[in-house]
């Protein structure tokens, strides 16, 4: 499955490690340059903006640290939104506002996507042990794992 990582910090780099080892197509995106060229090293492809992240994914996962954050990089000019096809799903793995996971579930809606609301509850070292625990809420359709 394509993949689009985008926030590739404390929790965003163990993630991208495990997608990788489960044989998933990966394309990531990070302010920071050194944690893409990490990704890269490791087997991912470098996108140039959320958008370019989202173009041909079938799910994007983001990591971010607020509600901000989160709202631009999915509404922004060059966000998540401006080029995620139909079909695909956005899976928030931040802790944000209700409000804000109920508004970006509409408007992915309205483009024939969906968005997952799901919170991470783990320190960066289970994640890499695969042992996090995750808060997952959705329409069903989009929480099925295929």
């Amino acid at each position: 499955m394509r993949v689009g990582l985008i926030g590739l910090g404390a929790m965003g780099m163990p993630t991208m490690h495990n997608l990788l080892a489960a044989g998933h197509e990966l394309v990531v995106y990070d302010l920071n340059p050194v944690a893409v060229a990490t990704a890269v090293a490791a087997g991912a492809s470098a996108a140039q903006s959320p958008a370019d992240a989202a173009a041909k994914a079938a799910v994007i996962l983001t990591f971010v640290p607020n509600d901000a954050v989160l709202r631009e990089l999915t509404l922004g000019e060059r966000g998540i939104l401006a080029t995620a096809p139909p079909g695909c799903v956005h899976v928030s793995c931040s802790t944000v506002h209700p409000d804000l996971c109920r508004e970006l579930a509409a408007l992915h809606a309205k483009k024939g996507g969906g968005f997952v609301g799901a919170p991470v509850f783990a320190r960066a070292d289970g994640m890499a042990r695969r042992e996090a625990s995750f808060t997952i809420g959705g329409e069903e359709r989009h929480v099925q794992v295929p």
